[in-house]
């Protein structure tokens, strides 16, 4: 597994205020990331936060 560092804002309650926020997500390749957030309508989705990705690079360990 490779690790992806995804930059963007996440939406934290119903006024829209949102942050700007890194996540680290772990996937097999880039490709697998993007076609998560195209299946969520550009969003990477979790139990605990949505996620709109504006920039996404891998992470060099």
């Amino acid at each position: 597994m490779k690790k992806f560092s995804v930059i963007g804002s996440q939406y934290m309650n119903d006024k829209a205020n949102g942050t700007s926020q890194q996540w680290i997500c772990e996937a097999e390749n880039i490709e697998s990331v993007l076609k998560e957030i195209k299946q969520n309508n550009g969003w990477l989705v979790n139990e605990c936060k949505a996620f709109k990705p504006t920039y996404i690079e891998e992470v060099m360990e």
